[in-house]
């Protein structure tokens, strides 16, 4: 299991709200609707 979007704005000293932004500009990009399906579309194209 993954970090959530608060343990990720910590990590990378952002905001939570920009951490979304980017994961919703992923979900966009690879055509997902999760996290979950996001991370098995991005290691089958060889992303991860």
């Amino acid at each position: 299991r993954g970090l959530n979007s608060a343990d990720i704005a910590a990590l990378l000293e952002i905001s939570r709200h920009t951490v979304n932004d980017h994961v919703k500009n992923i979900y966009v990009k690879l055509n997902v609707s999760s996290r979950a399906e996001a991370a098995v579309r991005a290691k089958g194209m060889g992303l991860v």
